[in-house]
């Protein structure tokens, strides 16, 4: 997530500086695009073997982007995250 949101700082950056940005923006939105392949309609997941992962809740607190903390899809993850590790663990 953070990776688009610095490529097109880079963007601008390279702009500013009287170079061209297209190639930045261009990749930030071809790393967008995968994203929408991690949602599945009810939570985020990080990949085919271990879709509930504590790592993805860490992303999107920390980079944002896309699926940051405020958006739907950030809530529904914790919620189906906290239902999943809260039966799992008793410590929960």
């Amino acid at each position: 997530m953070s990776q688009a949101y610095s490529l097109r700082g880079a963007a601008d950056f390279a702009d500013l500086i009287g170079q061209s940005g297209d190639q930045y923006r261009s990749k930030a939105a071809e790393i967008e695009a995968t994203l929408d392949g991690h949602w599945n309609g009810n939570y985020l997941w990080e990949s085919s073997n271990r879709e509930k992962d504590g790592a993805v809740i860490h992303a999107v607190t920390t980079f944002g982007g896309k699926y940051g903390p405020t958006s739907k899809e950030a809530a529904s993850t914790i919620a189906a995250y906290n239902t999943a590790f809260c039966l799992e663990w008793k410590i929960n």
